[in-house]
């Protein structure tokens, strides 16, 4: 979510280019990391993961956090709506290379509202919402459109 507020700022300050993606990926999950989690690793380890110096990281993590205008709550609905629009490319980029595109079933960890989200788009996104979705290929909408039922298993 973060990484969208970023790309509708309404000056160019990001470009996204093949050479600074790693480096805005390792800082948008840093951060994120950072401020929702009570566990982290210090910059000096996300760094070594990314092949990056620390001192380096440490700017891009404040380049980022001023980018945001240090305002890093989520809206809850906007929240659910991210983490439903993300099911449905799971399940789109699954039902590609599977060959039961019927069903789809859930993993108890799901939350109640994560759970509503996807059963609401059994009928209103995934078959008539997402079929003209730009970033998804042309084989992810047919198999989305071919999708009759999706079964949300109880834990």
């Amino acid at each position: 979510m973060y990484l969208d507020r970023l790309a509708h700022l309404p000056s160019q300050a990001l470009i996204v280019t093949s050479a600074n993606a790693h480096r805005l990926l390792i800082t948008a999950t840093m951060v994120a990391t950072k401020y929702w989690s009570d566990v982290f690793y210090t910059n000096a380890h996300y760094a070594k993961i990314g092949g990056l110096r620390a001192a380096q990281l440490s700017q891009l993590d404040l380049d980022f956090l001023m980018l945001l205008d240090f305002d890093l709550k989520l809206d809850h609905t906007n929240f659910i709506r991210y983490t439903g629009r993300l099911l449905v490319h799971v399940v789109a980029a699954s039902a590609t290379t599977c060959n039961e595109t019927g069903s789809i079933v859930m993993y108890p960890t799901m939350s109640p509202e994560q759970r509503a989200a996807l059963a609401q788009m059994h009928t209103i996104t995934i078959l008539k919402g997402y079929a003209d979705d730009a970033t998804m290929s042309p084989e992810q909408c047919a198999a989305l459109a071919q999708m009759c039922t999706i079964a949300i298993l109880e834990g």
